[in-house]
Protein backbone atom coordinates (compact mmCIF):
# COMPACT_ATOMS: atom_id res chain seq x y z
CA UNK A 1 0.00 0.00 0.00
CA UNK A 2 1.38 3.65 -0.83
CA UNK A 3 1.55 5.16 2.03
CA UNK A 4 -0.24 9.03 2.81
CA UNK A 5 1.34 12.06 1.39
CA UNK A 6 -0.39 13.85 3.86
CA UNK A 7 -1.66 13.57 7.75
CA UNK A 8 -5.31 12.33 7.35
CA UNK A 9 -7.94 14.84 9.52
CA UNK A 10 -10.14 12.28 9.29
CA UNK A 11 -10.71 8.53 10.33
CA UNK A 12 -13.18 5.39 8.90
CA UNK A 13 -13.13 3.01 11.32
CA UNK A 14 -15.15 -0.11 9.91
CA UNK A 15 -17.01 -2.98 12.08
CA UNK A 16 -18.06 -5.48 9.48
CA UNK A 17 -19.99 -7.80 11.69
CA UNK A 18 -24.19 -7.73 11.99
CA UNK A 19 -26.45 -10.26 13.73
CA UNK A 20 -28.95 -9.94 10.59
CA UNK A 21 -27.93 -8.97 7.17
CA UNK A 22 -30.38 -6.80 5.55
CA UNK A 23 -31.72 -8.36 2.26
CA UNK A 24 -30.51 -5.35 0.20
CA UNK A 25 -27.19 -4.73 1.63
CA UNK A 26 -24.26 -5.10 -0.45
CA UNK A 27 -21.35 -3.82 1.98
CA UNK A 28 -18.72 -5.62 3.67
CA UNK A 29 -20.68 -6.87 6.39
CA UNK A 30 -20.90 -10.74 7.70
CA UNK A 31 -23.74 -12.15 10.00
CA UNK A 32 -23.41 -14.47 12.39
CA UNK A 33 -19.19 -14.17 12.42
CA UNK A 34 -18.46 -14.03 16.38
CA UNK A 35 -16.51 -16.52 15.97
CA UNK A 36 -14.39 -14.34 14.25
CA UNK A 37 -14.96 -10.28 16.17
CA UNK A 38 -11.97 -11.16 18.48
CA UNK A 39 -9.20 -11.16 15.64
CA UNK A 40 -10.76 -8.64 13.47
CA UNK A 41 -10.85 -6.35 16.67
CA UNK A 42 -6.97 -7.28 17.30
CA UNK A 43 -5.90 -6.54 13.88
CA UNK A 44 -7.87 -3.56 13.83
CA UNK A 45 -5.65 -2.00 16.85
CA UNK A 46 -2.73 -3.17 14.82
CA UNK A 47 -3.63 -1.34 11.70
CA UNK A 48 -4.49 1.59 13.64
CA UNK A 49 -0.90 1.46 15.25
CA UNK A 50 0.61 0.70 12.51
CA UNK A 51 -0.87 3.54 10.28
CA UNK A 52 -0.51 5.92 12.63
CA UNK A 53 3.20 5.63 13.09
CA UNK A 54 3.46 7.22 9.98
CA UNK A 55 2.26 10.61 11.59
CA UNK A 56 3.25 10.79 14.98
CA UNK A 57 0.22 12.04 16.80
CA UNK A 58 -1.03 13.65 13.51
CA UNK A 59 -4.18 15.89 14.79
CA UNK A 60 -7.53 14.67 13.99
CA UNK A 61 -11.11 16.31 13.60
CA UNK A 62 -13.46 13.45 13.00
CA UNK A 63 -13.79 9.93 13.31
CA UNK A 64 -16.72 8.01 12.07
CA UNK A 65 -17.20 3.92 13.06
CA UNK A 66 -19.68 2.16 10.51
CA UNK A 67 -20.13 -1.15 9.17
CA UNK A 68 -21.60 -3.65 9.64
CA UNK A 69 -23.11 -2.58 12.53
CA UNK A 70 -21.01 -0.74 15.13
CA UNK A 71 -23.59 -0.90 17.78
CA UNK A 72 -22.38 -4.34 18.57
CA UNK A 73 -19.36 -3.95 19.34
CA UNK A 74 -18.41 -5.18 22.91
CA UNK A 75 -17.95 -2.62 25.38
CA UNK A 76 -14.61 -3.48 26.39
CA UNK A 77 -12.93 -3.82 23.38
CA UNK A 78 -14.63 -0.55 22.03
CA UNK A 79 -12.64 0.81 24.85
CA UNK A 80 -9.46 -0.72 24.05
CA UNK A 81 -10.09 0.91 20.64
CA UNK A 82 -10.38 4.44 22.04
CA UNK A 83 -7.37 3.93 24.19
CA UNK A 84 -5.54 2.61 21.22
CA UNK A 85 -7.03 5.95 18.85
CA UNK A 86 -5.83 8.31 21.86
CA UNK A 87 -1.86 6.82 22.12
CA UNK A 88 -1.71 7.03 18.39
CA UNK A 89 -3.22 10.58 17.48
CA UNK A 90 -4.15 13.70 18.66
CA UNK A 91 -7.52 13.71 19.70
CA UNK A 92 -7.72 17.12 21.65
CA UNK A 93 -9.55 18.96 18.57
CA UNK A 94 -11.71 16.39 17.41
CA UNK A 95 -15.19 18.10 17.13
CA UNK A 96 -16.88 14.53 15.94
CA UNK A 97 -16.99 10.83 16.65
CA UNK A 98 -20.13 9.07 15.32
CA UNK A 99 -21.17 5.41 15.87
CA UNK A 100 -23.47 3.91 13.45
CA UNK A 101 -26.00 2.30 15.55
CA UNK A 102 -29.25 -0.37 15.04
CA UNK A 103 -31.95 0.93 17.22
CA UNK A 104 -32.35 -2.83 18.89
CA UNK A 105 -28.67 -2.75 20.37
CA UNK A 106 -29.13 0.51 22.01
CA UNK A 107 -29.84 0.80 25.88
CA UNK A 108 -28.60 2.69 28.32
CA UNK A 109 -25.83 1.21 29.58
CA UNK A 110 -24.34 1.28 26.02
CA UNK A 111 -25.11 5.21 25.53
CA UNK A 112 -23.40 5.68 29.12
CA UNK A 113 -19.99 3.78 28.05
CA UNK A 114 -20.48 4.73 24.51
CA UNK A 115 -20.62 8.95 25.81
CA UNK A 116 -17.43 8.20 28.26
CA UNK A 117 -15.67 7.04 25.14
CA UNK A 118 -15.91 10.02 23.59
CA UNK A 119 -18.48 9.56 20.89
CA UNK A 120 -21.12 12.59 20.59
CA UNK A 121 -22.96 11.97 17.99
CA UNK A 122 -25.22 9.12 16.78
CA UNK A 123 -25.87 7.48 13.34
CA UNK A 124 -29.46 5.75 14.09
CA UNK A 125 -30.60 3.58 11.06
CA UNK A 126 -34.37 3.73 11.34
CA UNK A 127 -34.95 3.20 7.49
CA UNK A 128 -39.03 2.52 8.00
CA UNK A 129 -41.22 2.78 11.03
CA UNK A 130 -43.69 -0.62 9.76
CA UNK A 131 -42.39 -3.59 11.18
CA UNK A 132 -43.94 -5.90 8.61
CA UNK A 133 -41.68 -4.19 6.34
CA UNK A 134 -38.74 -4.23 8.28
CA UNK A 135 -39.11 -7.66 8.97
CA UNK A 136 -39.37 -8.41 5.18
CA UNK A 137 -36.02 -6.88 4.78
CA UNK A 138 -34.37 -8.95 7.09
CA UNK A 139 -34.04 -6.16 9.64
CA UNK A 140 -34.21 -7.01 13.65
CA UNK A 141 -35.59 -3.77 14.86
CA UNK A 142 -38.69 -2.86 15.19
CA UNK A 143 -40.97 0.97 15.56
CA UNK A 144 -40.87 0.53 18.99
CA UNK A 145 -37.27 0.61 19.44
CA UNK A 146 -36.58 3.54 17.58
CA UNK A 147 -39.46 5.39 19.82
CA UNK A 148 -37.51 4.22 22.57
CA UNK A 149 -33.87 5.11 21.58
CA UNK A 150 -35.67 8.48 20.59
CA UNK A 151 -36.84 9.26 24.53
CA UNK A 152 -33.32 7.79 26.19
CA UNK A 153 -30.20 8.89 23.57
CA UNK A 154 -30.72 12.22 23.90
CA UNK A 155 -29.68 11.82 27.87
CA UNK A 156 -26.05 10.85 26.69
CA UNK A 157 -25.65 12.19 23.28
CA UNK A 158 -27.91 14.89 22.15
CA UNK A 159 -26.44 14.85 18.33
CA UNK A 160 -28.59 12.46 16.68
CA UNK A 161 -29.09 11.74 13.09
CA UNK A 162 -31.19 9.02 11.77
CA UNK A 163 -30.97 7.07 7.93
CA UNK A 164 -34.20 6.38 5.90
CA UNK A 165 -35.04 4.73 2.43
CA UNK A 166 -37.38 6.07 -0.04
CA UNK A 167 -38.31 3.48 -2.47
CA UNK A 168 -38.73 0.49 0.03
CA UNK A 169 -41.38 -2.09 -0.91
CA UNK A 170 -44.99 -1.98 0.71
CA UNK A 171 -44.27 1.12 2.12
CA UNK A 172 -48.00 3.38 1.06
CA UNK A 173 -48.00 7.34 0.71
CA UNK A 174 -49.81 7.29 4.18
CA UNK A 175 -46.81 5.23 5.68
CA UNK A 176 -43.71 7.55 4.48
CA UNK A 177 -46.09 10.91 5.37
CA UNK A 178 -46.27 8.74 9.46
CA UNK A 179 -42.36 8.13 9.34
CA UNK A 180 -41.43 11.38 7.98
CA UNK A 181 -43.96 13.38 10.39
CA UNK A 182 -42.59 11.10 13.46
CA UNK A 183 -39.11 12.32 12.09
CA UNK A 184 -39.73 16.00 12.39
CA UNK A 185 -40.84 15.27 15.94
CA UNK A 186 -37.80 13.64 17.00
CA UNK A 187 -34.59 15.48 18.98
CA UNK A 188 -32.31 14.81 15.59
CA UNK A 189 -30.02 17.46 14.32
CA UNK A 190 -29.79 15.78 10.60
CA UNK A 191 -31.30 12.97 8.70
CA UNK A 192 -30.22 11.48 5.70
CA UNK A 193 -32.84 10.07 3.16
CA UNK A 194 -31.89 7.60 0.23
CA UNK A 195 -33.11 5.93 -2.77
CA UNK A 196 -33.38 1.93 -2.50
CA UNK A 197 -31.00 0.60 -4.75
CA UNK A 198 -31.36 -2.50 -5.89
CA UNK A 199 -27.85 -4.54 -5.86
CA UNK A 200 -27.00 -7.79 -7.61
CA UNK A 201 -26.85 -11.04 -5.82
CA UNK A 202 -28.49 -9.68 -2.80
CA UNK A 203 -31.60 -11.34 -1.43
CA UNK A 204 -33.82 -8.47 -2.38
CA UNK A 205 -32.41 -8.26 -5.83
CA UNK A 206 -33.40 -12.04 -6.30
CA UNK A 207 -36.84 -11.48 -5.01
CA UNK A 208 -37.44 -8.69 -7.45
CA UNK A 209 -36.37 -10.57 -10.45
CA UNK A 210 -38.75 -13.43 -9.33
CA UNK A 211 -41.65 -11.33 -9.29
CA UNK A 212 -41.97 -11.93 -5.25
CA UNK A 213 -41.40 -8.16 -4.72
CA UNK A 214 -42.73 -5.24 -6.55
CA UNK A 215 -41.32 -1.78 -6.46
CA UNK A 216 -42.95 1.53 -6.32
CA UNK A 217 -42.84 3.60 -9.88
CA UNK A 218 -39.86 5.86 -10.22
CA UNK A 219 -41.48 8.78 -11.21
CA UNK A 220 -43.32 9.17 -7.99
CA UNK A 221 -40.67 8.41 -6.05
CA UNK A 222 -39.02 11.06 -7.40
CA UNK A 223 -41.78 13.12 -6.72
CA UNK A 224 -42.04 12.08 -3.63
CA UNK A 225 -38.96 12.61 -2.71
CA UNK A 226 -38.38 16.36 -3.85
CA UNK A 227 -41.76 16.90 -1.52
CA UNK A 228 -40.03 15.27 1.41
CA UNK A 229 -37.36 17.61 0.85
CA UNK A 230 -39.21 20.44 0.92
CA UNK A 231 -40.96 19.22 4.19
CA UNK A 232 -38.17 18.43 6.06
CA UNK A 233 -36.40 21.61 4.92
CA UNK A 234 -39.48 23.42 6.60
CA UNK A 235 -38.76 21.95 9.59
CA UNK A 236 -35.30 23.08 9.86
CA UNK A 237 -34.15 19.82 8.85
CA UNK A 238 -32.41 21.39 5.39
CA UNK A 239 -30.43 18.95 2.92
CA UNK A 240 -26.67 19.27 2.85
CA UNK A 241 -25.05 15.63 2.24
Amino acid sequence: MKPFQQPPRHLYIHWPFCSFKCHYCDFVAFEQHADHQAAYHQTLLAEIRGFARQFRQAPIDTIFIGGGTPSLYHLPWLEELFNTLHTSFDLSTCTEITLESNPADIDEEKLDCWEQAGINRLSVGVQSLDDAVLLKLNRRQRASDVQRVMKIAPKYIPNLSIDLILGLPDVTPSMWEYTIAQAIQWPIKHLSMYFLTIHEKTPLYFNVERGAVTLPDENYMVDLYQQTVSQLEAASLKQYE
